[in-house]
């Protein structure tokens, strides 16, 4: 079990999972929502390969959705 995936009442894990992520210089600010909207983690991230990799790795790789910004000379 990951940290942002917690059982709900009738025991099942929570089935999809959006990530929005807002691009700077030096970190990411990422929030993610279940499937009904629900902020589940808003975080300011480092904008390195290590401590994005980190951040992640905690969330399942089935059913999630990740967006970022339109950006321009900013990356990860």
């Amino acid at each position: 079990m990951n940290k942002f995936c917690k059982p709900k009442a009738d025991g099942n894990v929570s089935k999809s999972m959006f990530v929005g992520m807002d691009v700077h210089k030096n970190y990411l600010q990422v929030a993610v929502l279940d499937e009904k909207g629900k902020v589940l983690n808003n975080s300011r991230v480092d904008n390195n390969l290590i401590k994005v990799n980190e951040f992640f790795d905690r969330l399942p790789r089935s059913n999630t959705k990740v967006v970022m910004e339109s950006s321009g000379m900013w990356h990860i």
